[in-house]
């Protein structure tokens, strides 16, 4: 890419909704666009927010110092990808140095965009964590757009218990998914941010006509490319085998092994086979603000009619200690990017000192 076109950056929208929705799904589908690129987690933006997002990238040491970044497993989430080599580059090229137009860099030179990134006119970042973090998104990029992609709270529920790194409760994946649409509806509302929501469900039934909704929401031209996204599997599947230990990606592979086949809704309703009655009628009556909100549930679906008073105190509690740790999630994304490489036990280069 030259010069000239470095300074011609994508549009950004963020891809954001309870993990287990079908966001990975739809970062294919849309990574396939012959003008999109569209990544999985690296929570890059949001970690080095703290520090970055009124530098100038316009000596050696900023600009160090962040590339640095990429060298750290700082994410809980194990991501695949760092940006290419080139991104040095870039950014000395680029010509108005914000943390906003580095960060599009580094989506521009991620290495399993499988396309010219001189063409690409949208990146869109994949990150089930921004949900919760959308003032931050928004502050950075205020133009931005957001898709918001939800799952039957039931099926949902049923995902990640069987991949889920803990073995939560059924009120903890009850707290948790109420949760995560308070927070995104929430901040959305607050800053009148354009959004689109996006049902996983329909996507699975219909991916042509609801990708068609999404381009069109974009502002882009819909693709029957995106349709083939399996084309691109094999090639992001080499790359993590040789970035990732065996047990790493073994396990993801298996997380996402529907990508493999055709689009389909094989686990459309999986709850009704895979949850009890009483998991259920949990799920149903502490999820019906939002499962009314996308169709989920009606108001003559069954709920809990009578007064479940140790239901509702272990929905309490599990709420709250939901809140308590995002709360401290939030306090964490605040430091310093120095301190919490410390905190993470990483050794800290001397460029991140002397940002301070």
């Amino acid at each position: 890419m030259d010069t000239n076109s470095k300074n011609k950056l994508p549009e950004i929208a963020f891809i954001v909704g309870m993990g287990r929705s079908g966001t990975t799904l739809l970062t294919n589908m849309l990574n396939s666009h012959p003008k999109v690129i569209a990544t999985p987690e690296n929570e890059f933006v949001l970690f080095s927010y703290s520090s970055f997002f009124k530098k100038k990238f316009d000596n050696e040491t900023t600009i160090r110092a962040f590339l640095n970044l990429f060298s750290y497993n700082f994410s809980k989430i194990v991501s695949i990808w760092k940006p290419s080599a080139d991104l040095e580059k870039d950014i000395h090229h680029l010509q108005d140095k914000t943390y906003a137009n580095v960060c599009k860099l580094a989506y521009l030179n991620f290495p399993l965009a499988h396309k010219n990134k001189a063409d690409v006119s949208y990146v869109i970042d994949k990150n089930p964590i921004y949900s919760l973090h959308i003032d931050q998104m928004n502050a950075i990029y205020p133009n931005s757009k957001f898709i918001v992609l939800v799952r039957d709270f039931r099926d949902n529920a049923v995902s990640r218990k069987k991949y889920g790194n803990t073995k939560d409760s059924i009120f903890m994946l009850a707290a948790s998914w109420n949760y995560f649409y308070k927070q995104i509806f929430s901040s959305l509302k607050k800053h009148d941010i354009n959004h689109i929501n996006i049902r996983y469900e329909d996507l699975a039934s219909n991916p042509e006509n609801t990708l068609k909704t999404i381009s069109e929401y974009l502002n882009i031209e819909y693709s029957q490319s995106m349709l083939h996204f399996q084309e691109h599997i094999d090639k992001t599947k080499d790359y993590a085998k040789q970035n990732l230990s065996s047990e790493v990606f073994e396990k993801i592979t298996e997380m996402h092994s529907n990508l493999y086949k055709d689009v389909n809704t094989n686990r459309v309703k999986s709850y009704e086979k895979e949850l009890d009655k009483k998991e259920i009628s949990i799920l149903n009556f502490f999820c019906k603000e939002y499962g009314r909100k996308f169709n989920y549930i009606d108001d003559n679906s069954a709920l809990l009619t009578d007064s479940k008073f140790l239901w509702k105190l272990n929905f309490f509690f599990n709420n709250t200690k939901l809140h308590l740790y995002y709360m401290l999630t939030a306090i964490y994304f605040n430091l310093p990017v120095s301190l919490r490489l410390k905190f993470l036990k990483k050794q800290v280069q001397s460029s991140f000192n002397q940002l301070s």
